[in-house]
């Protein structure tokens, strides 16, 4: 409900555009982290996507990369919050139109898994939100879109390792951006013991990271109580998509 800063990366060809501008990809990452340093931005090579975006610039493309709220700039990363996600996607092309007058109105997105589920939610935005823009379609591959099972599947013991992975971070975002969330109620044990290790995305404590987690219980992330897990399955039930009709013809890919 307030203005928040959020970073990014943004590149235009070289040369001259065609008429009406160098269209737009917005490229939304996967997850790369909770914490103001796992910005893709402050990577060297954009968490490994720079050559994805390069050859995007050589198609002709000008290319958007936001690293969604949280992440890059303070203000806490409401890790797989689609509408939040969503925003940051169609502002990274506002931000990239105002830096360079080379750059058209009519854009496309694509994105994986946090991303994939980002593009979603932005294609579903774009009626009401950055009607100044012309969305042309999006494509999510294997997007986050529905996760709101994840709270049942903790207090049942049944999250997989990826899973779990996940949920951490989960309650992580919720715990930095809603003022009073009980983080107490969904950690316990080893978790709660090396928190801030699992917060880890850069540098030598991803390896202990990795390390906790490949032996982490199940029971160390069961919620306290059944009205626990009811309060996390609401949060999560509003965070998923869909939420309304989408703007532009969408393309959604899951593999298996």
């Amino acid at each position: 409900g307030s203005p928040t800063e959020v970073s990014g990366a943004v590149f235009v060809p070289p040369g001259d555009p065609p008429p009406g501008g160098w269209p737009v990809v917005a490229y939304g990452h996967g997850t790369s982290g909770v914490q103001q340093q796992c910005a893709p931005s402050l990577s060297k090579d954009i968490f490994g996507t720079a050559p994805l975006i390069a050859a995007y610039i050589k198609l002709g493309y000008a290319v958007a990369v936001a690293d969604y709220q949280g992440l890059g700039a303070p203000g806490g990363h409401p890790y797989l919050d689609s509408k939040t996600a969503g925003l940051n996607i169609i502002d990274s092309v506002r931000a990239l139109r105002k830096l360079s007058p080379k750059v058209s109105t009519k854009w496309g997105g694509v994105g994986g898994s946090q991303g994939g589920s980002a593009m979603w939610a932005a294609n579903e935005q774009a009626a009401t939100y950055g009607t100044d823009l012309n969305l042309v379609g999006t494509v999510s591959m294997a997007p986050a879109a529905d996760i709101t099972q994840f709270a049942q599947l903790a207090a049942d013991q049944k999250l997989s390792k990826d899973q779990q992975a996940a949920y951490i971070w989960l309650l992580m975002g919720i715990a930095q951006t809603r003022p009073g969330f009980p983080i107490d109620d969904y950690r316990n044990g080893v978790a709660a013991e090396n928190w801030d290790t699992l917060a880890a995305c850069v540098g030598p404590e991803t390896e202990k990271r990795a390390a906790i987690l490949s032996d982490l219980p199940a029971s160390s992330l069961v919620p306290s109580s059944p009205e626990a897990v009811t309060r996390l399955t609401d949060i999560l039930a509003s965070m998923a998509l869909p939420q309304q009709k989408a703007a532009a013809p969408m393309l959604v890919l899951y593999g298996g």
